[in-house]
């Protein structure tokens, strides 16, 4: 894994998935790890776009890239414990 200023996370959510929780929770984690993020309303349009493009089909689903590579991706509530995980390991 490279560096985490290269890394990106990609939180995908609609308001009905219920985990505000979960989503301030990778908020939190990509600033305290320097990894840059962008939060993605579904139902927006340009949500779709970005949800058809990544093919994202389940909310929230996490996306995370290490220099444009998508090294992990995480569909539900189990997110930022995955994340962390992947990261000790590198």
């Amino acid at each position: 894994m490279g560096n985490t200023a290269k890394m990106k996370l990609m939180y995908f959510y609609a308001y009905w998935d219920g985990n505000v929780e979960t989503k301030n929770a990778c908020i939190d984690m990509c600033r305290e790890l320097n990894i840059a993020f962008e939060v993605v309303d579904c139902e927006s349009e340009n949500g779709v776009k970005l949800s058809c493009k990544y093919g994202v089909r389940n909310c929230p689903t996490v996306i995370l890239f290490d220099n444009g590579t998508e090294v992990l991706r995480c569909k539900g509530n189990n997110a930022t414990e995955k994340i962390k995980n992947l990261m000790k390991k590198h």
